[in-house]
Parts: C-alpha cells; sequence; structure tokens
C-alpha cells in the first residue's frame, strides 16, 4: 500500500509513523518546506514535497489531516489532481459538516471517506508525534453511500489493522451525537474550569497540582479547533452542556441540603460497594450538618 499524507501535525506525522513502521510507502504533504525536512529527519516519510500534486497521485490512499475549514476545499483540490480513482479520508473529529459540504461536489475521482481516528492529545505540530498513537483505538468510519462503501470497505478495514486501530462504522449524525458526549463535552467542561481558574490565577497557582493539572488538560487545545468544533457540531454539544448544567445543579443542590446519601450514589461511579460502617459515618455527618 502506498499512503499519501496531506497535513503533518500531530495526527499527521503520528499517522506516517506509524504506517512507516508497518512498512508501507508514506508520501506527505506540507505547506512549509521546514515540516517536510523534520518528517525526512524523523524518518516517517519515503517523499515528501510542498507541491500537492507530487505527493497525490499514484497512490492506493491520501489522508488529509488538516483542520476541519481546510478539509472540503481540499478534498476538491485533490480530486482535480488525481489521475485514477482513489480512495480519499480525513480525520477530523466532525463529520456531518465535512461530509454535507463535500457532497456538493462532482467528485470525478476521489472516493471520499469521512473517518475519525479518537485518539490526539491538546498538543498540535510536528513536534508532538506520538508512537502508537492509534493502537487500539476507534477509528471510525462514515461512507456517503452503499455504492463507496463496497468500493473502499476492505480497504479502510486494512488500514485500521496497519496502525492497530479498532476499525467501527457510524452514520455521520451518530458520530457527531457520540463525540460531541465524549469528546467535544470534556474540552468544554475543561475550558470552564480553566476559565474559572483564571479568576484568580495568581492567588490559586500557588495551591493548583497534578489533580488540577491532569482535569484541565484539553483546555489547553488549539481554540481555533475548539471554536470550529463548536460552530460545526453546535447542537450535539449544545445538548450536552445542557444535559451537564442539570447534573452540576443537582450536586450543587444536594450540597446545599446536605443531601449527603444522595451525594454518595452520584459520586460513586464506578459502583463500588460500601461498607455499612461508611454509610453510618455518612450519616453522622448529615446530623453534624442538620
Amino acid at each position: 500500500m502506498k499512503v499519501a499524507v496531506v497535513g503533518l501535525g500531530l495526527i499527521g506525522s503520528s499517522l506516517a509513523l506509524a504506517l512507516t513502521q508497518a512498512q508501507v510507502v508514506v508520501k506527505g504533504y506540507a505547506r512549509r518546506q521546514e515540516t517536510i525536512d523534520k518528517a525526512r529527519a524523523l524518518h516517517i516519510l519515503q517523499e515528501g514535497s510542498t507541491s500537492l500534486q507530487q505527493i497525490v497521485t499514484d497512490v492506493d490512499l491520501v489522508v488529509i489531516a488538516l483542520p476541519i475549514e481546510h478539509i472540503p476545499s481540499m478534498v476538491k483540490q485533490i480530486d482535480e489532481l488525481l489521475i485514477n480513482e482513489t480512495l480519499v479520508i480525513d480525520v477530523a473529529s466532525v463529520k456531518g459538516y465535512i461530509m454535507q459540504a463535500v457532497s456538493e461536489y462532482s467528485l470525478k475521482k476521489a472516493l471520499f471517506v469521512g473517518a475519525h481516528p479518537m485518539a490526539g492529545s491538546e498538543h498540535v505540530g510536528i513536534d508532538y508525534l506520538v508512537k502508537d498513537l492509534f493502537l487500539d483505538k476507534p477509528f471510525i468510519v462514515t461512507y456517503p453511500s452503499d455504492e463507496t462503501k463496497t468500493k473502499t470497505q476492505k480497504q479502510l478495514q486494512d488500514f485500521t489493522q496497519i496502525i492497530k486501530a479498532k476499525y467501527m462504522e457510524l452514520s455521520a449524525e451518530k458520530h457527531d451525537q457520540m463525540v460531541a458526549a465524549v469528546s467535544h463535552l470534556p474540552y468544554m467542561v475543561a475550558i470552564s474550569l480553566y476559565n474559572r481558574y483564571l479568576l484568580d490565577a495568581q492567588e490559586l497557582a500557588t495551591v493548583a497540582s497534578s489533580g488540577f493539572r491532569d482535569t484541565s488538560r484539553v483546555a489547553h487545545s488549539d481554540p481555533l479547533w475548539g471554536l470550529l468544533v463548536a460552530a460545526t457540531n453546535k447542537e450535539n454539544i449544545v445538548k450536552e452542556l445542557t444535559n451537564t448544567i442539570k447534573i452540576m445543579e443537582d450536586i450543587k443542590n444536594k450540597i446545599e441540603k446536605a443531601d449527603l446519601l444522595e451525594l454518595v450514589k452520584i459520586f460513586n461511579v464506578d459502583k463500588v460497594p460500601i461498607e455499612d460502617s461508611k454509610i453510618d459515618l455518612v450519616k453522622k455527618l448529615i446530623n453534624v450538618y442538620d
């Protein structure tokens, strides 16, 4: 298999590394020669260029690893350069917007399929590539039609196996609903937490430690990524935020009322059996607060 990776940021470079380690021929495109030089020094490419045409022709698969806003136009641009019918995928965390935008093009050679590896980091750029980033992670595939699925499914299953991820199919709608809950919402919560911290940062910095760092880590993701996700998956994110605010209000009310037995039920997310002696301690605390 010969793969072209368009965009050599954290995801693109980590993908190039995984493919190269599996003895796949990888060609890489980046806008800056500096990025190509870094990729060559890291030995993750067999060929690299700032010429898109040079990279995307004569390959079996093109992976677009660019920010959300650039993907639809890049699909069209690649389609115009292809000589043979070629599978083209993206790796963005929003599928509905991209699938709809690409569907408005009359593609001639590109067989476009939406894809999303559930893997990443708050960092950006080739300097932060991660070995085994996709290992055992879901690799979600969204087909635009049964015809495209018939033509490309086997190739995508093989590709997923090569990078040691777990192949998974979802509709664009279902993908965006689920990813809003487990990826986009945690980002919004972390952003809220960190903005609260910033209200008293000078004082709180003296006590903030590993727990706060771990909880707020994704707040340091690229803010433009957050903005694009908020714009392109708005309805699902608003729904998840609404549900979460209700839960937070419930917790707040139970704390105000010292309803500790009910709080224990909420806090015990792993449903670990709690000894009667500890329940008795909670009851004593309730009496103290009453």
